[in-house]
């Protein structure tokens, strides 16, 4: 529902209404977490619960289930304020899908994360001065840590296809 140019924003496009805030202790993956501290801190003017509703209602609405693997990794426990109608909706998803409401919290900031990252390869590649590269150059350019370069390439083909 984009706007045309010289149209009138309303706030209503921009900020949700009012509506109860739920506290709920969930199990997240760590480092999910340091990666939504860096977004609140250094990108959005959003708290970490703000950027985890959004990832919430992402999931709600497009049901995007996707199952990562969390081999070797810690989760620590996080208090969110969550909107009511999306802990509602992450109980339906529980029941339909089966899995606790803490795996989809992680899923839900997993796919928005990896939304973030595929708009910043996106934008990089959008640049006047890019020229094609492979794979390896461009998480050397992007300063892409060795821990990640294979979910690096995992975004790189989503976008390919």
């Amino acid at each position: 529902m984009g706007k045309m140019e010289g149209e009138k924003m309303a706030y209503s496009d921009k900020i949700y209404k009012k509506e109860k805030l739920i506290s709920r202790t969930f199990y997240i993956d760590e480092k999910l977490y340091l990666e939504l501290e860096r977004l609140s801190k250094e990108v959005y003017e959003a708290s970490i619960s703000k950027l985890m509703n959004v990832a919430i209602e992402e999931l709600v609405e497009k049901e995007k289930i996707e199952v990562y693997e969390n081999r070797n990794r810690t989760c620590v426990t996080r208090s969110i304020l969550i909107r009511e109608s999306l802990l509602k909706g992450l109980s339906e998803l529980k029941i339909k899908y089966g899995l606790s409401i803490s795996m989809l919290v992680n899923i839900a900031v997993k796919n928005e994360i990896m939304e973030e990252q595929k708009q910043k390869i996106l934008d990089f590649m959008s640049e006047e001065a890019y020229v094609p590269m492979k794979a390896k150059q461009i998480a050397n350019i992007m300063n892409v840590p060795k821990q990640e370069y294979s979910n690096f390439i995992l975004i790189l083909k989503e976008l390919l296809k």
